[in-house]
């Protein structure tokens, strides 16, 4: 009778072991230059040495430029970030470029003659734009205040600002203190 019982007793523990529900995992945390995902680290300094990191930023939106001097679409939009800056004074906002100009007299020259009003760090071996996946120039993401990028712009598009990071600012300046 035991012999009998034996194999639909071990038969009936592996059937409920497989119906027990799995211990709770913990959410995901992914980090990669993709929407949805975690920024992934970025870390540079300016022609001037000044040294920047994308985690300082942590609490505001911010909106980062992959760009070049020798691109004619990224140098078009510089009046209009120049205007986004300005506008965006005294909010939880930051601008941030990375110039992938391999050469850093013409990347001075060009700042000297245009500056930026917002950090601008030099990318001279690439190692930022192969991290973050650039590959056409201008590039452009946008980071909540919670180091998720929320949008990834390729080309010179003109028109997103103002559609797509006024929703997030609207998102991080109606969160009450703590959220």
């Amino acid at each position: 009778m035991i012999r009998r019982l034996l194999p639909i007793a071990l038969l009936g523990l592996l059937l409920l072991s497989g119906c027990v529900p799995p211990p709770p995992r913990s959410s995901p945390t992914r980090t990669a230059p993709e929407m949805g995902c975690f920024a992934p680290k970025l870390e540079g300094a300016d022609l001037e040495g000044h040294k920047y990191k994308l985690s300082d930023y942590r609490g505001k939106v911010v909106v980062i430029d992959f760009w070049a001097t020798w691109c004619g679409p990224c140098r078009r939009m510089i009046p209009q970030e120049k205007e986004l800056v300005a506008r965006m004074q005294g909010r939880p906002f930051v601008f941030l470029s990375v110039s992938v100009d391999e050469s850093r007299e013409a990347l001075a020259k060009f700042l000297d003659n245009d500056p930026h009003p917002w950090p601008d760090i030099h990318d001279q071996d690439r190692m930022l734009s192969l991290e973050w996946r650039v590959d056409v120039f201008p590039a452009f993401f946008f980071i909540d205040a919670d180091g998720v990028i929320r949008l990834r712009v390729q080309g010179g598009e003109t028109d997103f600002f103002e559609k797509r990071l006024e929703p997030l600012m609207h998102e991080l300046e109606g969160r009450r203190p703590g959220e």
